[in-house]
């Protein structure tokens, strides 16, 4: 994901980053919605919209949604090149 986060992936290391995309969601799917956390240095800041969140979303594994109310960490690893 080092890779990743400069801005580039070689396509000999997409199979891994699918897997490692894959591997954070599922662990992301074991904490629920409620433990989110907005500002790392105000751990009591709540999101704007507060606990006001879709029953879609069950846990942080889909919490992180596009503006096209896309799964962002699901839409990532099905975008292969």
């Amino acid at each position: 994901m080092n890779e990743l986060y400069a801005g580039e992936l070689k396509v000999e290391n997409v199979d891994s980053a699918i897997e490692e995309l894959n591997c954070i969601k599922t662990e992301l799917g074991k904490i629920s919605k409620d433990r989110v956390i907005w500002d790392i240095e105000d751990l009591t800041k709540k999101a704007p919209w507060g606990d006001n969140v879709s029953n879609s979303i069950t846990d942080l594994g889909n919490y992180f949604i596009t503006s096209d109310r896309s799964d962002l960490i699901l839409k990532s690893a099905s975008n292969r090149v």
